[in-house]
Order: C-alpha cells, then structure tokens, then sequence
C-alpha cells in the first residue's frame, strides 16, 4: 500500500509540474518537479521502519537517520548550488539523501518485511490510510497553494520574495514542529486504548505551545537583525523582514491545533479531522486567491488571520468533544 499510494502521489506531482510549467510558461521547470516526485518511490522502502521506531519509541536512533539525512541533504545542495547546477540542486540532493535514508536503515536491521500476501486487515489499514493520506494532502495544499497563486498573480518577483520570507522564517519553525508531530502521536497513541484523557490532552498542547511560542518569538524579535547579518541588506530593501514576521507568527497556532487533530486520528475519530481540514483548507484557498490579486502582503496578511482564527476555534471544538468523551466514559464506569 506505501507503494501504491507512493506512485499516485508520483503521478499527481508530475502532473502539478506539468501545470506550473504552463502557468509560467516555462516547460523545463517540469522535470526538476517530476525528478523530486521520484522519492515517493523510494520513501516506502524505509517506512515501516522509522514508523515502527516512533512506535517504540526509539527516537534516539530515528533522531540519527533523520538528522544524517537532513545533513547529507543540505550540504548536498550547498555543493550542487556551488557547481551551477541552478535549480537541479534540490531534487538531486533529496534522491540522493533518500538513497542514504534506506542504507542506514536497513544497516540498523529494525524490520524486514515477510515477502507473503496477508489479506486480514487490508480494510481497516486502507480505510485509516486513505484518510489520513487525504488529510496530509489537504495540509500540503495549504503549505504551498499560496505560492501557485503568488506566482501566478503577482509574478516571479513576487514570489520570490514570499518564498524567501516563508523559509527563512517559518520554514525553520515547521522544521522542528514536524518531528515533534511524530513524538506527540507516539505519545497519545501510548495512552490508548483507555488511558488518554484530558489532561493529557492539554499537556501535549502545553507543550507544542511553548515550543512554537518560544521559537517564533526569537524568530521575530531578531528577524530584522538576522536578515541583513545572513542574507544581505538587499532583503531589508526589498521588504522581506515585515513578511518575515507576518508568515511566522501564523505558525503559532499550527502545532497546538496538530496535536488536536492527531489526538482524534489516535481515538478513531478520523472522519472529523478530514472535515475540518477540508472546510479549512477550502476556506484558504478561497480567501487566498483574492488576496493574490492585491498584493503580497494581502496574502501574508491572509495566511496569518487565518491560521490565527480557524485553529483557535478548532482546538476549543475538540477540547470540547474530549471533554464530552470523558463524561461518556465516566458515566459508562459508573454505572
């Protein structure tokens, strides 16, 4: 099934490439796109394998595939962006680090697959993977659909800007906020079947709160000093710190309403984590596609109004839904 939906959302990124090659009236952008969705054909060789690590909570060792890949992969595009290889550097360098990814897991021996067709729980594993397959969709959607819409609407230098200012500011928090996802599911899913309650609940928020707060925090206070130090006064000149700070402090509330979400996957309630993504990322790009029509900072300004409004409002629904499950069960065990 990792392979089968590894070679969808293969086909569906050469397809998107394809798209923005004719929106920018550029087809060459089309195979570095397509050359990047060849590691969906590689990442199922090691995914049952880091899965199960997280499961046992072995994130030692996840921590040091994971951080030797990251770091394999980032000198490899210094090196490759050095060499001129222009924008063949990104794709080339995550094949490669992929590459890396399956040796190091393999050498560890955490799980070998039985080469047998075993049928029993190919339902349940289809239905939940299939949702949570088109959750995660939903959530690149809105990670990247405001570029399509930058840089169709206000043109490259547009998005150039954008680009930067997300990655040079929120790209790093998501960086971090994305392995803390995987320990924070690990431990829900460690409190089930009955053990999970609210408080729980409110631990893991606590937690994913004060981590993003502290880090957005610094990010913003020290944007306008970091900027021109790293990446040169001409990004002070072009308006990129203003973006900067706007699109960073959207990311306050992403990994609190994460945690939510994830406690519903681990409870079962999948059905409401779909819902609510499709409603918001519907929501997103409609207001997006507006506010690309202004200009970038509408769209800057968009993405943090949203984020700091939808989420909010999610989390207290389900903190809401918990509580109601925790009287459920109170009253079942007491009666």
């Amino acid at each position: 099934m990792q392979f089968i939906s590894g070679f969808i959302i293969f086909l569906l990124q050469c397809i998107i490439g394809l798209y923005i090659g004719l929106v920018i009236s550029n087809t060459i952008i089309f195979f570095p796109i397509a050359l990047s969705a060849f590691i969906h054909l590689l990442t199922p060789f090691t995914t049952v394998q880091l899965a199960l690590l997280q499961r046992n909570k072995n994130f030692e060792q996840f921590s040091k595939i994971s951080n030797s890949v990251l770091i394999i992969n980032n000198i490899l595009i210094a090196i490759f962006c050095y060499l001129g290889f222009s924008f063949w550097s990104i794709p080339l360098a995550w094949i490669i680090s992929i590459i890396f990814q399956i040796i190091f897991v393999y050498n560890s021996h955490i799980w070998l697959p039985v080469y047998s067709l075993n049928c029993k729980y190919l339902k349940e594993i289809f239905s939940f993977g299939l949702r949570t397959s088109l959750v995660e969709i939903l959530t690149r959607t809105r990670e990247s659909i405001d570029y399509l819409f930058v840089g169709q609407f206000l043109g490259l230098d547009s998005l150039g800007l954008y680009y930067f200012a997300f990655n040079s500011g929120l790209g790093f928090t998501l960086s971090v906020s994305r392995p803390l996802e995987r320990t924070i599911y690990s431990e829900i899913c460690s409190k089930l079947p009955s053990g999970f309650s609210l408080n729980d609940l409110f631990s893991c928020i606590k937690s994913a709160s004060f981590v993003v707060v502290s880090i957005i925090s610094i990010q913003s206070l020290l944007a306008p000093l970091y900027v021109p130090f790293l990446f040169g006064s001409k990004w002070v000149d072009a308006g990129a710190v203003p973006l900067l700070i706007i699109i960073c402090l959207s990311g306050i509330t992403r990994l609190p309403c994460k945690t939510v979400c994830l406690a519903l996957r681990a409870n079962g309630k999948l059905n409401i984590e779909l819902f609510w993504n499709l409603i918001f990322t519907s929501l997103f790009v409609i207001v997006l596609f507006f506010s690309s029509q202004v200009s970038v900072l509408y769209v800057s300004l968009s993405v943090l109004l949203l984020h700091l409004l939808m989420e909010p409002a999610f989390m207290a629904f389900g903190i809401r839904f918990f509580k109601s499950l925790t009287y459920q069960q109170y009253f079942k065990e007491n009666t």
